[in-house]
Protein backbone atom coordinates (compact mmCIF):
# COMPACT_ATOMS: atom_id res chain seq x y z
CA UNK A 1 0.00 0.00 0.00
CA UNK A 2 2.54 2.47 0.89
CA UNK A 3 4.36 1.50 -1.97
CA UNK A 4 1.68 2.69 -4.31
CA UNK A 5 0.51 5.13 -3.03
CA UNK A 6 1.91 8.99 -3.64
CA UNK A 7 0.60 10.60 -0.71
CA UNK A 8 1.55 7.99 1.54
CA UNK A 9 4.92 6.77 0.22
CA UNK A 10 6.95 8.94 2.98
CA UNK A 11 6.08 6.30 5.89
CA UNK A 12 8.05 3.68 3.63
CA UNK A 13 10.64 4.60 5.98
CA UNK A 14 8.66 2.20 8.72
CA UNK A 15 9.31 -0.59 5.98
CA UNK A 16 13.24 -0.17 6.15
CA UNK A 17 14.38 -3.93 7.46
CA UNK A 18 17.62 -3.16 9.16
CA UNK A 19 18.48 -4.90 12.87
CA UNK A 20 19.26 -1.82 14.95
CA UNK A 21 16.73 0.31 13.16
CA UNK A 22 13.51 -0.77 15.47
CA UNK A 23 14.45 0.14 19.05
CA UNK A 24 14.36 3.79 17.49
CA UNK A 25 11.09 3.30 15.24
CA UNK A 26 9.53 1.75 18.29
CA UNK A 27 11.27 0.59 21.44
CA UNK A 28 13.27 3.68 22.88
CA UNK A 29 9.52 5.73 22.10
CA UNK A 30 7.17 3.18 23.64
CA UNK A 31 9.86 3.01 26.69
CA UNK A 32 9.42 6.99 26.96
CA UNK A 33 5.56 6.68 26.63
CA UNK A 34 5.75 3.93 29.37
CA UNK A 35 7.06 6.61 31.67
CA UNK A 36 5.44 9.77 30.68
CA UNK A 37 2.30 7.74 31.51
CA UNK A 38 3.88 5.82 35.07
CA UNK A 39 4.42 9.38 36.31
CA UNK A 40 1.15 11.11 35.21
CA UNK A 41 -0.80 7.97 36.80
CA UNK A 42 1.45 8.26 39.92
CA UNK A 43 1.79 12.12 39.98
CA UNK A 44 0.15 13.20 43.19
CA UNK A 45 -2.84 15.52 42.08
CA UNK A 46 -6.42 15.48 41.08
CA UNK A 47 -7.28 14.30 37.80
CA UNK A 48 -8.47 17.61 36.48
CA UNK A 49 -4.92 18.91 37.92
CA UNK A 50 -3.23 16.35 35.73
CA UNK A 51 -5.40 16.71 32.55
CA UNK A 52 -4.93 20.55 32.70
CA UNK A 53 -0.84 19.62 32.85
CA UNK A 54 -1.11 17.49 29.86
CA UNK A 55 -3.06 20.21 27.90
CA UNK A 56 -0.54 22.27 28.64
CA UNK A 57 2.22 20.01 27.02
CA UNK A 58 -0.48 19.32 24.12
CA UNK A 59 0.21 22.96 23.64
CA UNK A 60 3.92 23.62 23.46
CA UNK A 61 4.22 20.38 21.27
CA UNK A 62 1.53 21.88 19.13
CA UNK A 63 3.81 25.30 18.95
CA UNK A 64 6.57 22.65 18.33
CA UNK A 65 5.24 21.50 15.62
CA UNK A 66 4.40 24.51 13.66
CA UNK A 67 7.87 24.87 12.83
CA UNK A 68 8.84 21.74 12.32
CA UNK A 69 8.00 20.58 8.68
CA UNK A 70 10.01 22.99 7.23
CA UNK A 71 13.55 21.88 9.19
CA UNK A 72 12.73 18.69 7.77
CA UNK A 73 11.87 19.57 4.29
CA UNK A 74 14.60 22.02 4.25
CA UNK A 75 16.64 19.10 5.80
CA UNK A 76 15.30 16.68 3.25
CA UNK A 77 16.66 19.14 -0.02
CA UNK A 78 19.88 19.85 1.28
CA UNK A 79 20.77 15.74 1.62
CA UNK A 80 19.18 15.15 -1.67
CA UNK A 81 21.25 17.97 -3.31
CA UNK A 82 24.11 17.51 -1.01
CA UNK A 83 27.65 16.73 -3.35
CA UNK A 84 29.54 13.75 -1.52
CA UNK A 85 30.63 10.90 -2.97
CA UNK A 86 30.44 9.05 0.57
CA UNK A 87 26.08 10.09 0.28
CA UNK A 88 26.05 7.07 -2.48
CA UNK A 89 27.95 4.59 -0.83
CA UNK A 90 26.13 1.68 1.12
CA UNK A 91 25.48 2.31 4.59
CA UNK A 92 27.77 0.98 6.93
CA UNK A 93 27.60 -1.12 10.12
CA UNK A 94 24.00 -2.60 10.21
CA UNK A 95 22.45 -2.67 6.52
CA UNK A 96 19.46 -1.53 5.88
CA UNK A 97 17.09 -2.96 3.09
CA UNK A 98 14.44 -1.51 0.92
CA UNK A 99 12.07 -4.08 -0.71
CA UNK A 100 11.84 -2.91 -4.57
CA UNK A 101 8.93 -0.70 -5.98
CA UNK A 102 8.73 -3.43 -8.71
CA UNK A 103 7.12 -5.82 -6.19
CA UNK A 104 10.34 -7.83 -6.90
CA UNK A 105 11.08 -10.06 -3.76
CA UNK A 106 14.35 -8.99 -3.65
CA UNK A 107 16.01 -6.02 -1.25
CA UNK A 108 18.28 -2.93 -2.03
CA UNK A 109 20.59 -2.19 -0.28
CA UNK A 110 19.88 1.77 1.02
CA UNK A 111 22.98 4.51 0.60
CA UNK A 112 23.48 6.54 3.23
CA UNK A 113 21.63 9.30 0.62
CA UNK A 114 18.46 7.32 0.28
CA UNK A 115 18.42 6.24 3.78
CA UNK A 116 18.50 9.75 5.20
CA UNK A 117 16.17 10.89 2.47
CA UNK A 118 13.41 8.02 3.77
CA UNK A 119 14.20 9.09 7.16
CA UNK A 120 13.81 13.12 6.86
CA UNK A 121 10.81 12.11 4.06
CA UNK A 122 9.03 10.46 7.40
CA UNK A 123 10.01 13.28 9.69
CA UNK A 124 8.27 15.90 7.57
CA UNK A 125 5.25 13.20 6.91
CA UNK A 126 4.96 12.46 10.60
CA UNK A 127 5.36 16.01 11.82
CA UNK A 128 2.97 17.62 9.64
CA UNK A 129 0.24 14.33 10.06
CA UNK A 130 0.49 14.82 14.47
CA UNK A 131 -0.04 18.52 13.59
CA UNK A 132 -3.20 18.40 11.23
CA UNK A 133 -4.77 15.73 14.06
CA UNK A 134 -4.02 18.35 17.06
CA UNK A 135 -5.63 20.98 14.96
CA UNK A 136 -8.49 18.78 14.11
CA UNK A 137 -8.50 17.49 18.29
CA UNK A 138 -9.08 21.00 19.63
CA UNK A 139 -11.71 21.68 16.74
CA UNK A 140 -13.52 18.78 17.83
CA UNK A 141 -12.40 17.12 20.87
CA UNK A 142 -12.51 12.83 20.19
CA UNK A 143 -14.54 12.31 23.57
CA UNK A 144 -17.93 14.05 21.75
CA UNK A 145 -17.23 11.69 18.79
CA UNK A 146 -16.62 8.75 20.99
CA UNK A 147 -19.37 9.50 23.13
CA UNK A 148 -21.79 9.29 20.09
CA UNK A 149 -20.18 6.24 18.18
CA UNK A 150 -19.07 4.14 21.43
CA UNK A 151 -21.32 5.50 24.60
CA UNK A 152 -19.71 4.47 28.26
CA UNK A 153 -16.35 4.08 27.08
CA UNK A 154 -15.15 7.55 25.64
CA UNK A 155 -12.81 8.21 28.50
CA UNK A 156 -11.01 4.90 27.38
CA UNK A 157 -11.14 5.65 23.84
CA UNK A 158 -9.85 9.14 24.47
CA UNK A 159 -7.24 7.75 26.59
CA UNK A 160 -5.90 5.41 24.11
CA UNK A 161 -6.13 7.95 21.37
CA UNK A 162 -3.87 10.13 23.12
CA UNK A 163 -1.38 7.32 23.90
CA UNK A 164 -1.13 6.62 20.29
CA UNK A 165 -0.72 10.51 19.24
CA UNK A 166 1.75 11.05 21.69
CA UNK A 167 3.68 7.21 21.20
CA UNK A 168 4.07 8.79 17.52
CA UNK A 169 5.20 12.13 18.68
CA UNK A 170 7.92 10.40 21.03
CA UNK A 171 8.72 8.79 18.06
CA UNK A 172 9.05 11.83 16.09
CA UNK A 173 11.77 12.99 19.03
CA UNK A 174 13.55 9.54 18.97
CA UNK A 175 14.24 9.82 15.31
CA UNK A 176 14.83 13.53 15.47
CA UNK A 177 17.41 12.94 17.35
CA UNK A 178 18.62 9.82 15.68
CA UNK A 179 18.76 11.80 12.64
CA UNK A 180 20.98 14.53 14.28
CA UNK A 181 23.47 12.09 15.24
CA UNK A 182 24.15 11.47 11.32
CA UNK A 183 24.18 14.87 10.22
CA UNK A 184 26.25 16.41 12.49
CA UNK A 185 28.82 13.31 13.37
CA UNK A 186 27.78 9.89 11.76
CA UNK A 187 27.98 11.43 7.98
CA UNK A 188 31.82 12.86 8.51
CA UNK A 189 32.86 9.26 9.75
CA UNK A 190 35.57 8.09 7.30
CA UNK A 191 36.13 4.64 5.64
CA UNK A 192 39.88 3.95 5.65
CA UNK A 193 38.99 1.98 2.30
CA UNK A 194 37.31 5.07 1.13
CA UNK A 195 39.29 6.50 -1.33
CA UNK A 196 38.54 10.52 -1.49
Amino acid sequence: MLKASRLLRPALFLCIQSRGLWKYRWGYPFGWLLVLSAYFLFFPGSLPEKMVILDRINVSCCNLLTILPGFYIAALAAIATFQAETMDTPLEGHEAHLCSREGEEKDHNLTRRRFLCLLFGYLSFLSLALYLINIIFKAAPPSVFLSRVLPGVEVFGELLLTGLIWLFFMQLVCLTLLALFYLSDRIHWKNPNFKT
